[in-house]
């Protein structure tokens, strides 16, 4: 991967409620990986540095290069705020964020994102589109710089990630993670929407930013793993 000047944060403190157990603690089907586990491995081959891990409590297995970062588990916009301020802190320009529970994302797809961002301003946000074609807030590179205002934002007592955008975002599609050739985007927009892959539609469609969030989902990765299709 080529080196950039990016670090990387890890959320990881999400409830899993709607999971029903603690689905950062489960194994992908077909594999001795924790799901925590996965998103670390994809970071780290992203090429980012220094790199944190976004939770409540110190995991029992911290990965190896993550700084742990103490959040207050009170939504995913609090974690963003936090991880911001220490990219910040750290004087890293921008700061790649991925949720622990998007299990199918690589290496090679968030150094794509990685590469569409360093052609662009610093002062934007490019963020991946996920299977159904929206933004996903929780696989975005962010500017450091938007600490404090996400930070006012979570304050003020917003929760939700996409709590974060300060203007509505406009896209950006790759046709390819491995050569995403050019990209444009509208000079009177903060953000910058990118397609990691072809963009698809459809739940059970296969795709890099699929969230794990319930039992269906863990069905539908289970099917995907006995047909040998998942990555």
């Amino acid at each position: 991967m080529t080196e950039v000047a990016v670090a990387g944060a890890l959320l990881a403190g999400g409830r899993s409620t709607r999971f029903g157990s603690d689905k950062l603690q489960a194994c992908l089907p077909g594999s001795s990986d924790r799901l925590a586990e996965v998103g670390a491995r994809a970071l780290r081959a992203s090429g980012c540095t220094p790199l944190a891990w976004i939770s409540p409590q110190l995991p029992e297995a911290l990965a190896p290069g993550f700084e742990h970062l103490a959040d207050s588990g009170e939504g995913p916009l609090g974690a963003l705020a936090l991880a911001l301020a220490w990219a910040e802190l750290r004087k890293t320009p921008q700061l790649l964020v991925i949720a622990a529970d998007l299990p199918l994302l690589r290496g090679e797809h968030l150094a794509a994102l990685i590469a569409a961002a360093s052609r662009g301003r610093t002062d934007r946000a490019y963020c991946a589109l996920g299977p159904q074609g929206d933004p996903e807030p929780l696989c975005a590179v962010y500017p450091s710089d938007w600490a404090h205002e996400v930070g006012l934002r979570f304050a003020r007592g917003r929760r939700a990630a996409r709590s974060v955008w300060l203007r509505e975002p406009c896209s950006v599609n790759l046709d390819s993670c491995a050569d995403p050739g050019p990209t444009t985007a509208s000079e009177s927009s903060s953000e910058v929407t990118v397609s990691v892959t072809v963009r698809s539609a459809g739940r059970d469609t296969i795709h890099p930013c699929f969230n794990l969030n319930d039992q269906e989902d863990w069905e539908q990765l289970q099917r995907w793993s006995k047909k040998g299709e998942l990555p």
